[in-house]
């Protein structure tokens, strides 16, 4: 029955039950049929055994008595015949030779079938004949009849498994209705449990609440880490952006130090920036509530801080600003994902060139360093995914994924070993950022 599994998969509960009471049926049907047809064979031996021998007594009986062979059994289906007696109608030659005392079927005669009887009484041959379209005409009386009822009974069995399946899968249908309709911040006052009934459907219901109850304990231990831990990342940076801004008035830094102390404190703006847009994540608010900033001032910024660890290495950073107009951006989300994407390739590159380029509807970051073996490249958007010359803890890209959809950014990658690698940020058109 296994070949039934696949067809049923795709059905509703109540066509599933619906289609069971069917195959229930037609192999009820089925039953039926062959019980009627050995029916009617049991009842036609039966029948044409009983009335033959009977009519046949009958016939020999009224010769005995009279002696005349006119005297025919008195039914209009019935044909007698005396052999070799001058008053009885010739012997049909089908019949004469048929054995005594056994009831012989389906004889021909003119076109006509007959079930006929052979005994011997006083050293002559008595012979009836029983007219076959009789019984059949009772066999399909009764079989119409028969016919009639059944198509009757499933024709009404169905009605009753029709209204029965929308019985069965009402509170399903319900309980599916009120799952796609739940809201689970309005836990725990809209509980399932207590819209059905104490029944198998009730027992999801239930279920379902207890598992929404305990995903809501783990979501809000997740919240409280994450604004604790912003909380404690924010108070250290507030004093270093405070200090700095200390520094900045002061007249006796030189403007040497003055340039450093500017890195600093884009560093630091950016870091809580960065801080801002892990927390907007983690709570999957909207990016329209976060500050903005143009895409191309964000990417050049960014560059220059990346100055100082470039200069370690003979690595060049080139960035072009290809684009028409002006895009702007949540601030944190697009410069956590630039920032990530530039440290990415910095660290894979350990000499040559790498490219940051901002047109229109796309950004490309692209180096010529080590590249990614292509068994790495369906997984390294996955999270603690770190590939053979990763060094980090495998979040960075991750990162970068999860940010690009709320943003709505498409992300792609082509690479091989060797020959470095190329990050796509297809951007949609700017009235959907």
């Amino acid at each position: 029955m296994k070949w039934l599994l696949p067809p049923l998969a795709g059905l509703s509960l109540g066509k599933r039950f619906f289609l069971g009471v069917f195959l229930i049926l037609a192999i009820v049907s089925c039953g039926f049929y062959i019980t009627i047809a050995k029916s009617f064979e049991l009842l036609d031996d039966q029948l044409v055994n009983r009335n033959l021998h009977e009519r046949m007594h009958l016939f020999i009986d009224s010769y005995a008595q009279y002696g005349d062979a006119t005297l025919m059994p008195k039914a209009a289906n019935f044909i007698g015949f005396i052999g070799a007696h001058p008053n009885s109608p010739p012997v049909p030659a089908v019949i004469k030779d048929i054995p005594a005392g056994e009831v012989t079927n389906d004889l021909q005669i003119n076109r006509r079938y007959y079930h006929a009887l052979r005994e011997v009484y006083q050293g002559r041959d008595f012979y009836l004949m029983l007219d076959d379209g009789f019984l059949e005409a009772i066999k399909t009386r009764i079989g119409l009849i028969a016919i009639t009822s059944l198509t009757l009974a499933i024709i009404v069995s169905l009605l009753i498994a029709g209204w029965l399946s929308r019985l069965i899968s009402r509170p399903v249908t319900a309980l599916a209705l009120a799952v796609n309709d739940y809201l689970p911040e309005a836990y725990p006052a809209n509980k399932l449990g207590d819209r059905f009934r104490d029944d198998e459907v009730a027992s999801i219901a239930r279920a379902f609440d207890s598992f929404v109850e305990r995903l809501t304990r783990f979501v809000d231990r997740e919240q409280a880490f994450t604004e604790d831990a912003s909380h404690e990342l924010r108070t250290p940076l507030t004093v270093i952006l405070s200090s700095l801004q200390l520094l900045a008035e002061d007249k006796t830094v030189s403007i040497s130090g003055q340039a450093r102390l500017a890195r600093i404190q884009r560093a630091a703006e950016n870091m809580q920036s960065l801080i801002d847009a892990l927390l907007w994540i983690s709570r999957e608010d909207s990016p329209a509530t976060m500050p903005s900033v143009e895409l191309g001032e964000l990417s050049r910024d960014l560059v220059q801080q990346l100055s100082e660890q470039i200069q370690r290495k003979p690595v060049t950073l080139e960035f072009q600003n290809l684009s028409n107009y002006p895009r702007f951006v949540p601030k944190g989300m697009a410069g956590s994902i630039v920032s990530n994407l530039l440290i990415n390739a910095l660290n894979h590159t350990e000499q040559g060139a790498i490219e940051l380029i901002v047109y229109d509807d796309r950004l490309i970051v692209r180096d010529n360093g080590y590249g990614i073996n292509m068994d790495d490249i369906p997984h390294i958007f996955e999270r603690r995914y770190r590939g053979g010359r990763s060094r980090g803890q495998g979040l960075g890209l991750y990162i970068v994924k999860r940010i690009c959809q709320s943003l709505n950014w498409r992300i792609s990658v082509s690479s091989a070993p060797g020959k470095g690698a190329c990050f796509i940020i297809e951007l949609p058109p700017a009235d959907n950022v």
